[in-house]
């Protein structure tokens, strides 16, 4: 995972996430994919 990467989700720049992306933040945080994401109604 590139530091582009990462900044650009952190920064919420992105639309959409790779699946190696996902797993390797899951194997980083010990955690599922849908500990990863919160979804929110955008007014």
């Amino acid at each position: 995972m590139s530091y582009q990467s990462v900044s650009r989700m952190l920064n919420n720049q992105t639309q959409s996430i790779r699946f190696e992306c996902m797993d390797t933040l899951c194997q980083l945080f010990h955690c599922s994919p849908q500990e990863l994401f919160e979804y929110s109604e955008e007014e």
